[in-house]
């Protein structure tokens, strides 16, 4: 009661406002608890994927792709990178046909992806790029069609191996478009277009794509045998010459009985993206460092020569992470100042400088870089091609060091050479 005996009754203005400024603070609030929400999610897959990635590690590849095909329902925002892991485990467990069930989920799933609503890109630069659906890098998502035309390969389906290679050049033509700009060639997926075209009866097709890995790596140590041999089959003299001159070498001649052993070697792990140093909320890659750098192919005992670097993950994904830095900084750069203004306009409609600071610290928190990407890729892909008899012989891996020093062999059992065919096998190494 007041002096005059009435109770007292404040104002309704003054009601209102101690409202707006409560359901306000609650608003503020809810997002920072729902921003925290989401930062622990940026991390989520890797706590998720943690035991198949230790399997992964372990070259246990069967377990772990048990592992990360159970992930895939509750990997959230990373539900491609589950995809993908799983993907690529089933490969390297030797089960291709499910392995590229999981990619041509990851497919579709990245093409969807390509189409960010306005919504989400814009909540993006208030929060993090880790509110949106992860919908890979270009590399990532070309190297899909690779690793399904190589399952079809190792399945001996050479139609559906040429598609997936034509779905790789199609989708490069579309990302090149897209970005103004001019990726190149992968070398391992234009060499193994080469084999599928010789395989496929048309070496004219597979000449024009060893000349094309040859202008972007003319010292692959393989190409100088495949350029002489198909460009005297085709009676193309003049370059037959050419590569002979060049080369100083004669193609081995081959008999009705005999076929080629073709070992593809994935070495090491990829780069990992993390916060680059220099940059606020920018990525950038870092190697992961691995003992085993290649390996010698060895056939009924004997040692047949050293796989050779094809495809260099870690490169072709720092070149890409490059160019698309000037678009990543002007993201930041208008990041930055809508959450400066956010923040001031909390400040202000609160009439509050603690909110308007909560609001402030709550945008620093989110201010960083988006470092998903697909861990469990090799760090580069090897190649070696031997002619051999026709029938059954006994293949094993030395894996080599950086120094050339064998430092473990790894026996691959016995395989059946096709005559007039090619067999393929494969082998990663992880450490």
């Amino acid at each position: 009661m007041n002096s005059e005996g009435k109770k007292f009754q404040p104002s309704k203005s003054g009601v209102r406002y101690s409202i707006f400024k409560l359901i306000y603070f609650m608003k503020s609030l809810l997002s920072v608890l729902l921003a925290l929400f989401v930062l622990t999610g940026c991390a989520g897959y890797q706590t998720l994927s943690a035991p198949a990635n230790n399997l992964f590690l372990q070259s246990k590849f069967d377990e772990a792709a048990l592992e990360y095909s159970k992930q895939v329902d509750g990997a959230g925002n990373a539900r491609l990178l589950a995809l993908l892991d799983a993907g690529l485990a089933w490969h390297y467990a030797g089960e291709y046909e499910r392995s590229n069930r999981y990619f041509t989920a990851a497919e579709k799933l990245a093409d969807k992806l390509e189409i960010v609503s306005v919504s989400s890109e814009a909540a993006s630069l208030l929060a993090t790029d880790y509110i949106l659906k992860y919908g890979g890098d270009d590399f990532e998502k070309l190297l899909i069609n690779t690793y399904m035309a190589f399952n079809y390969l190792l399945l001996d389906d050479l139609e559906n191996a040429m598609v997936e290679i034509r779905r790789f050049n199609e989708k490069l033509a579309k990302y090149e478009r897209r970005c103004d700009c001019e990726y190149g060639i992968n070398p391992f997926t234009e060499y193994l277009s080469g084999i599928l075209y010789e395989m496929d009866g048309k070496p004219d097709d597979a000449y024009i794509d060893y000349k094309k890995v040859y202008e972007v790596m003319p010292d692959f140590a393989l190409l100088p045998n495949d350029l002489a041999r198909l460009s005297g089959e085709l009676n193309r003299g003049e370059d037959h010459d050419r590569w002979k001159s060049m080369f100083g070498v004669q193609p081995p001649k081959t008999g009705p009985r005999s076929g080629e052993l073709v070992v593809v070697f994935e070495c090491g792990l990829s780069p990992e993206k993390r916060q680059d140093q220099r940059v606020i909320a920018i990525p950038a890659y870092y190697p992961r460092y691995s003992v085993i750098q290649g390996a010698r192919v060895i056939v009924d005992g004997k040692p047949i020569g050293n796989t050779h670097v094809l495809n260099d993950i870690e490169k072709i994904a720092t070149e890409q992470l490059k160019d698309k830095m000037g678009r990543m900084l002007l993201k930041q750069g208008i990041a930055t100042g809508g959450k400066i203004a956010a923040a001031e306009t909390i400040r202000k409609k609160s009439n509050s400088d603690a909110l308007g600071n909560l609001a402030l610290l709550f945008f620093y928190a989110t201010n960083e870089a988006d470092t998903r990407s697909w861990l469990t890729l090799p760090g580069n892909m090897q190649i070696q091609r031997v002619t051999l008899p026709a029938g059954r012989h006994g293949v094993s891996l030395k894996l080599l060091d950086g120094s050339g020093r064998e430092r473990e062999t790894v026996d691959l059992g016995e395989v059946r050479i096709p005559a007039n065919g090619k067999k393929f096998i494969s082998y990663r190494s992880v450490y």
